[in-house]
Formats: C-alpha cells, sequence, structure tokens
C-alpha cells in the first residue's frame, strides 16, 4: 500500500477522511503528520524521520517553493514523491477544497509505476499539477 503523509498544516481529520475514500480500493493511506508527530514537527524533519523510513509521499503547503530548498535535497536523498501547494494563509476549508480538486490528478501519480521518483509537483488553483526541476 502506497502511504501519502499531509504536513502539519492539514487537518487530521481531512486524512482520515481521505483514508476512509480510498479504503474501497485499499492503494493509498492517507496520513496526518499531526497526527503522528504533533503540530512541532517541522517539514524537514518529517522528511528525514518519517518519509524516509516509509517511502512516501509527501504534500506541503507553504508560502513560497523557494522557503523548500533544504526540503528539497532530503526529497532527492531518500527518493520520495512530493506535491506543493503554495497557499500558507489558506482556511481549512480552502486547503480541503484545493486538495479535493487536483485529487484525481495526485492519485494517478502516485499509484503510477512509472512515476519516477524522487519527484515534485506543484498544484495549481485550477487542479493541474506541475513537474517542478528538483535538480
Amino acid at each position: 500500500m502506497k502511504r501519502l503523509y499531509l504536513d502539519a498544516n492539514i487537518s487530521p481529520d481531512f486524512a482520515d477522511a481521505l483514508t476512509a475514500f480510498e479504503r474501497s480500493d485499499g492503494l493509498i493511506e492517507i496520513l496526518s503528520v499531526k497526527g503522528i508527530l504533533g503540530d512541532k514537527a517541522s517539514d524537514l524533519s518529517i522528511v528525514s524521520d518519517l518519509l524516509a523510513e516509509n517511502d512516501g509521499y509527501f504534500l506541503s503547503c507553504d508560502k513560497d517553493f523557494k522557503n523548500q530548498i533544504a526540503l528539497r535535497d532530503k526529497i532527492i536523498e531518500n527518493n520520495l514523491g512530493w506535491f506543493f501547494y503554495k497557499g500558507a494563509n489558506f482556511t481549512h476549508w480552502d486547503r480541503v477544497t484545493h486538495i479535493m480538486s487536483c485529487w484525481v490528478n495526485i492519485r494517478k501519480k502516485i499509484l503510477n509505476r512509472h512515476e519516477p521518483k524522487p519527484f515534485c509537483y506543484t498544484i495549481h488553483k485550477d487542479g493541474k499539477l506541475e513537474l517542478k526541476p528538483l535538480f
């Protein structure tokens, strides 16, 4: 089973709801970093400690992609899949609707056996994913 970890900006309840949607297929488990590591976990510690052990995928939200350089290096080092969206000032409902608008696309990337990792996709407001160069 593939695992997608949602960063601490995203409610554990939303992770539970997505897992419930995915339960019928049993192909993707969605986990809340906040639920596992608490509020204080940084994206860098998540990738270093949690994802590296579990060969997972990570969905993070930040105000600026450029702030994520150290995270990018850990994504490459640990051969992970990363989905990034800009919007640190989103409300809870903004995050939910934004992620759901592109869920089908995210799901396809996670389940595609031919999608080489490491990768980073930026999530756009219209639900489209754009592959970002990591190197």
